[in-house]
């Protein structure tokens, strides 16, 4: 299953990469220096694929999964999330703070899918979820020496309370970048996130701070 979630990235990714070549101007290369990055990372990760054993640990917004509907998604998005949910007592979900308040503990968790952590092992990225229950308010953070980008996999998002992100929206956040995220009052926010190191440290040992 593995295997195929990687196919699915990889799929994901590319059409990602299409689009923001085609719609885009080209002076913006940021982002498609970014998605390049990614796609050539996971064809690499195709053809050198390692798996890990990780331990398994849930959190309770885990539950919301079973909630999140497939009806009237693209086929690649279908896939995808189907795929997390028969995964999702197996993999390592997190909070990545030292001290979550009692709202995240409820409301928030990520995993990760590729990277130093595994299950697919990668010391040059890292991709995994992010997963909101509904009605939460992810406060400000930033991330130093990391550059992030979000791929909604449903909708409705506010991001740093302006724009409302509905399903297949892509963020860039630079590294050093603050950001934050509401999810919508009637249902659970899952984004699938990209971290690229930008420092001199490792991945593996990144910690995540709230402002």
């Amino acid at each position: 299953m593995l295997k195929n979630i990687l196919d699915e990235l990889t799929l994901l990714y590319s059409k990602e990469l299409s689009f923001v070549k085609s719609n885009f101007p080209k002076e913006d290369t940021i982002i498609l220096k970014h998605l390049k990055f990614i796609v050539g990372k996971l064809e690499k990760l195709k053809n050198q694929l390692e798996i890990i054993e990780i331990k398994s640990e849930t959190k309770p917004v885990v539950s919301y999964l079973s909630q999140i509907s497939l009806e009237n998604k693209a086929d690649d998005y279908k896939m995808i999330i189907n795929h997390l949910k028969k995964l999702k007592d197996k993999l390592f979900w997190r909070y990545g703070y030292q001290a979550p308040s009692q709202e995240m503990i409820e409301k928030y968790a990520y995993t990760e899918i590729i990277g130093p952590e595994g299950p697919i092992y990668s010391e040059e990225m890292i991709i995994g979820f992010v997963l909101l229950a509904p009605d939460f308010y992810y406060p400000k953070h930033r991330h130093s020496q990391i550059e992030e980008s979000y791929l909604f996999l449903t909708g409705k998002t506010i991001y740093n309370k302006q724009a409302i992100l509905a399903e297949r929206s892509f963020i860039l956040n630079k590294a050093g970048k603050v950001h934050e995220l509401k999810s919508d009052s009637d249902q659970a926010t899952l984004i699938l996130y990209t971290w690229i190191n930008k420092g001199a440290g490792s991945l593996k040992d990144y910690q995540l701070n709230l402002e």
